[in-house]
């Protein structure tokens, strides 16, 4: 990967969302737009481009918090849903709940009218090949007993 173009992303709107004392933003909607840049950006593990698991899906974590209340909201194990973070801040508003994960999290995603997304559509070649890689070198460190 490239780490200067991945520095230089994050380092600029819409990523860093800028906010001030005079935005009418709240830090929550700030942080939320800063994630979801990140999310819709596959050169990010987060949302498209996120790291596969060793079956070659991608299952995704999010989780948000608001500071003046302490209000949290969080998901795991999320799979078909472009912003992980949108579903997080739902959890948090909506629910009396902190976390939800699989299948607790896909049901109140379709309740809430999350849209779904095709799994491939959240796989890059990328992370394909990487995963290939790490299967390779994970066999080839294999000792002749567990061959």
């Amino acid at each position: 990967e490239n780490r200067g173009s991945v520095v230089a992303k994050v380092s600029t709107p819409p990523a860093t969302h800028r906010f001030s004392s005079r935005d009418s933003r709240s830090a929550v909607d700030a942080v939320e737009g800063a994630v979801v840049a990140l999310e819709d950006d596959p050169e990010f593990n987060a949302g498209c481009g996120s790291v596969l698991n060793t079956n070659g899906e991608v299952e995704m974590d999010a989780s948000i918090m608001d500071g003046k209340d302490l209000s949290t909201g969080a998901v795991s194990a999320v799979r078909g849903i472009a912003n992980p973070i949108k579903l997080a801040r739902l959890v948090m508003e909506k629910t009396p709940h902190c976390f939800l994960t699989h299948h607790g999290a896909a049901q109140f995603a379709a309740a809430m009218g999350v849209p779904e997304i095709p799994a491939e559509k959240l796989i890059t070649e990328r992370n394909k090949k990487r995963l290939e890689k790490e299967k390779h070198e994970k066999d080839a460190q294999k000792t002749d007993c567990q061959k």
